[in-house]
């Protein structure tokens, strides 16, 4: 076969130099159709690249999913929980989002945890600004499940003992205002939408939250594997543990105890809330603060040569340093704290493992006794050396009371020797070591 070239330049049967009509069209026609393909190209790769940025950047992808209603059809198989921790220094919004396992157990997926100071407490002469903290609290829980899951995530506020301090006036006036932006959030309401929390379900909730956490409860024998958890706030501190034999000096004390049931397992727990034995009311006591926010304090367990000041349910107080501040004077007003609470020490306590969190862990951190976050393992004693340590500075803030209000606490209240190692942490696994986990799962298993 032969194949013949067309003539294609000047001169060619029946053309000019500029070409005929024809050829001019099909010129232009194929000008079009090439810069037409040139903008399908670079339309698909910048919606190939923007595809991509929604794939993998989670955030993009829910807002996007959102915005077009196609939220992932995995997310019928979820289920979410919104828990407000009102606590006595700050307000805490956690997000839960959980799915079934093949038993039907609830298996925590994610979470999202942000915080607002001050307290509720800290807005005693204004309730429309301690509604508006938590309004923002709940922006970013509608950020954090999807618009589809909204009106079936409850939501719930539970107020710790903040307060539970306030006269209580002020503390319904507070919860007025909340109320209103909390049924107004687009979640569904639980039957106990604000609460101000029994001091023991607090304690429960936290101790659930950390077992569950460290998968404590999937053996049968909860007594054995669970942990003593210990929890220090601003306004009190709790304790929880199942018994594996008989708690003694129980005489006075009987309510301590109560009938719990994990994971369809029934056990006795002894769980004691401490009102006044919280971080912040440990300071008032040991600095023998009153309520008179507008004198100076001075105090032994204040050692810096500059004067401090604390702010609790919206009063600040001011400290100077005492006349002779040292690790032994403080230590004694710490010791006067915990005496005066008649704080219990079951002597199971030392043999058991024993999880401490919140303030506990914070201080420590603070101090460099664990690393930050993750926490780690510390010996009582090592609080006593640090109290020493801190009361011997010139700058130590209030280190100085703290280290030796929690070695008080440990030793002196809960009668554990300086030699007994005891775990604090902020979080176990990327999740809040908070009661507030225990509350979602009891919320969404009722």
């Amino acid at each position: 076969m032969e194949v013949r070239r067309r003539r294609s330049g000047p001169g060619a049967r029946g053309d000019s130099g500029s070409g005929s009509p024809d050829k001019r069209r099909r010129t232009k026609s194929q000008n079009v159709d090439s810069g037409f393909t040139a903008v399908i190209g670079v339309a698909f790769v910048a919606v190939v690249g923007l595809a991509a940025v929604a794939y993998f950047v989670p955030e993009v992808r829910q807002k996007v999913a959102d915005a077009f209603g196609l939220n992932n059809s995995n997310d019928n198989e979820h289920l979410y929980a919104v828990v407000i921790d009102a606590g006595s220094t700050g307000s805490r919004v956690l997000g839960f989002k959980f799915h079934r396992d093949a038993s039907g157990s609830l298996q925590l997926d994610d979470e999202l945890w942000l915080q607002e100071k001050p307290g509720l407490s800290g807005y005693a002469e204004n309730p429309k600004a301690a509604a508006d903290s938590i309004d923002r609290l709940l922006q970013k829980a509608r950020e954090f499940i999807p618009r589809s899951g909204w009106a079936n995530a409850p939501v719930t506020l539970r107020a710790t003992a903040g307060l539970r301090l306030l006269p209580k006036a002020q503390a319904d006036a507070i919860i007025a205002e909340v109320e209103k932006v909390l049924r107004s959030s687009g979640f569904k309401p639980e039957e106990k939408l604000i609460e101000i929390m029994n001091p023991m379900e607090e304690g429960l909730f936290a101790w659930f939250t950390v077992n569950f956490l460290l998968g404590q409860f999937k053996g049968s024998d909860i007594a054995a594997k669970s942990h003593v958890t210990l929890d220090l706030g601003g306004g009190s501190t709790q304790i929880v543990f199942v018994p594996s034999r008989r708690v003694e000096d129980l005489d006075g004390r009987k309510h301590y105890m109560h009938d719990v049931s994990v994971a369809g397992k029934s056990a006795a727990a002894y769980s004691h809330s401490y009102l006044g034995l919280g971080l912040m009311t440990a300071r008032k006591s040991m600095f023998g603060i009153g309520e008179d926010g507008s004198k100076v304090y001075r105090s032994d367990c204040v050692s810096s040569a500059k004067p401090l000041a604390f702010k609790f349910q919206g009063t600040e107080f001011k400290l100077e340093r005492g006349q002779s501040p040292s690790a032994e004077s403080c230590l004694k007003l710490a010791y006067q704290a915990v005496e005066a609470d008649n704080v219990h020490a079951p002597s199971e306590l030392r043999d058991r493992q024993i999880d401490a969190f919140s303030y506990f862990y914070d201080i420590a951190a603070e101090r460099s006794l664990v690393p930050p976050v993750v926490g780690g393992k510390i010996k009582v004693g090592a609080f006593k050396a640090e109290a020493k340590k801190a009361c011997a500075e010139q700058d130590s803030e209030f280190y100085c009371a703290d280290t030796a209000f929690i070695y008080a606490m440990l030793s002196r209240g809960y009668g554990l020797p300086d030699n007994k190692e005891i775990t604090v942490f902020k979080k176990i696994d990327g999740h809040e070591a908070s009661w507030a986990l225990g509350c979602a799962y009891n919320i969404l298993e009722g």
